[in-house]
């Protein structure tokens, strides 16, 4: 990626996030509110929005580097075993839902 592609990706990322604050969030501050209410109305949401967002991203990073271990360890076959037991029982389960619904 050149430099200007970056910039581009970055400016497009911000241009989102300006349409989102400016756009969603209002519709859940109360009408009426006005003045230094409504800047704290928003910032509350917007500030909820990044740490909730945050989290979530930073939790997903962590699970997936661990996953990512598990799945080059030397326990692959414990993986593969556990995989594969936890597939076919839920094709059992599905096989006895699906004749339970023919048969009543």
């Amino acid at each position: 990626q050149t430099a200007t592609d970056k910039r581009v990706t970055v400016s497009s990322s911000l241009n989102f996030y300006i349409l989102f604050y400016t756009a969603f969030i209002p519709t859940f501050i109360p009408q009426g509110i006005t003045g230094k209410s409504y800047q704290t109305h928003f910032l509350i949401l917007a500030s909820s929005y990044l740490v909730v967002g945050f989290t979530t991203k930073s939790l997903f990073a962590l699970l997936s580097g661990y996953a990512k271990k598990a799945l080059q360890s030397e326990n692959i076959n414990l993986v593969n075993y556990f995989s594969s037991t936890l597939l076919f029982l839920l094709g059992a389960y599905l096989v006895a839902k699906s004749m339970s619904d023919y048969l009543t």
